[in-house]
């Protein structure tokens, strides 16, 4: 850079303990150091209009380098480091596989930094007493007001008024939900269940990865030596189901819940696997009724489907199911054996390939969009953080089924 001295620069001591002594800095030196002066006297420029002898010498000299630029891109963190973070032990559920394959930075900051800061709220606690009644009040000789207390009592949430008045009408709800699931299950033939069925798979040992999972409802009977098993997931919010995104490894809460019993009960036979809102803004009870029906794909056999549901040609249980005279009707979801099985190992493939993904250091900013919704942003807490841009984003294809056909254009 020329040998230059920036006399404004020069550093004098003078005092009666210090030898006097000047000090010039020069532009030999390091080049860090002049980038960093050149982009200060950018900063006066661009701010003032100010310009020094030293603005015009470093930036001859320094003309090409990048000025008020920024990139947000993933630096790689060493794997072993990571695993050594990890204490070589990763553990997978549907919500992290779900949240890594919408943006694997996301479960970078909220599960591995964990700066995610948990907020209990009013609906999560609904969420939790709903939940524990239903797991508990189909048993003999339960007493719903002693259980519906005990649930309130062990979420340990300060209610507000307000939020008392609106638990109180949500009781009611409640009340009326068990009725009607007490009347669905006249019309199956499965009697025996697991309720919040804990399951826990070693995906591979050799790495310590495992995936676990909870189910809320198991129906299950014992037919010639196999087992006929149905899956519920009880909702209190969104019922929607996304099949059509389950081949990119999002919103498979259903077929995971497949996996984990194929998993859990050997030579096993799945009937059907359902979601069940169990809170309903229908104020008409007919409307109400409907709503509280099972969502979800049933087992196309009918020898199987007259086992789960009796009333099956015009179900009183099952959503948009019926049959006529050629057979379902278009709307019914309906699902093979052999479909089935397609779904469990596509639900294995993706569970493998994320933490495979995860255990190599694989967290790059890469929000999923499809057609025009970008999933992988949509509520994200860290945009301040990731200063995502549009060519970060991820178009995926959307299909015209759950097995990954694309839709012609």
């Amino acid at each position: 850079t020329g040998n230059y001295r920036d006399l404004e620069q020069c550093i004098s001591f003078d005092n009666d303990i210090f030898e006097k002594k000047e000090v010039c800095i020069n532009y030999n030196n390091s080049n860090m150091f002049n980038k960093i002066k050149l982009i200060s006297d950018k900063d006066n420029y661009n701010k003032y209009g100010s310009i020094t002898d030293r603005l015009v010498l470093l930036n001859n000299t320094y003309n090409n380098e990048e000025y008020n630029t920024y990139s947000n891109k993933y630096d790689l963190i060493n794997r072993d480091s990571l695993n050594e973070y990890l204490k070589n032990n990763l553990s997978i559920s549907y919500t992290k596989l779900n949240t890594y394959n919408l943006c694997a930075f996301k479960y970078y900051l909220e599960y591995i930094l964990k700066i995610n800061k948990y907020e209990d709220s009013f609906d999560i606690n609904v969420g939790n007493i709903f939940h524990k009644v239903l797991s508990e009040c189909f048993k003999e000789n339960y007493d719903f007001e002693i259980g519906w207390n005990n649930a309130v009592r062990e979420c340990k949430y300060e209610f507000s008024t307000s939020d008392k008045f609106f638990l109180s009408i949500l009781k009611d709800e409640l009340v009326k939900v068990i009725e009607v699931i007490k009347n669905q299950l006249n019309y199956t033939q499965l009697h025996k269940f697991m309720y919040e069925k804990e399951i826990n798979i070693d995906i591979n040992p050799d790495l310590h990865i495992k995936f676990e999972g909870k189910i809320d409802k198991v129906m299950y009977e014992e037919f010639n030596g196999q087992i006929l098993a149905v899956i519920v997931d009880y909702k209190t919010g969104n019922t929607d189901i996304k099949e059509k995104n389950w081949v990119y490894g999002i919103d498979m809460q259903l077929p995971i819940y497949l996996y984990l019993i194929k998993n859990e009960i050997k030579n096993v036979r799945i009937g059907g696997f359902y979601l069940q809102k169990i809170i309903s803004n229908e104020k008409d009870e007919a409307k109400k009724l409907k709503d509280y029906k099972l969502m979800g794909y049933s087992n196309s056999d009918y020898d199987i489907l007259e086992k789960v549901d009796s009333s099956y040609m015009d179900s009183n249980i099952i959503k948009s199911l019926k049959v006529g005279n050629n057979g379902f009707y278009h709307y019914s979801k309906m699902i093979s054996d052999e479909e089935i099985e397609i779904l469990y190992k596509m639900v294995d493939k993706k569970i493998k390939e994320t933490s495979e993904n995860i255990i190599n250091a694989n967290f790059d900013i890469n929000p999923k969009q499809i057609k025009k919704d970008n999933r992988g942003c949509k509520y994200c807490k860290y945009n301040d953080i990731c200063y995502v841009r549009n060519e970060d984003i991820v178009t995926l294809k959307e299909v015209n089924d759950m097995f990954g056909g694309e839709i012609d254009e």
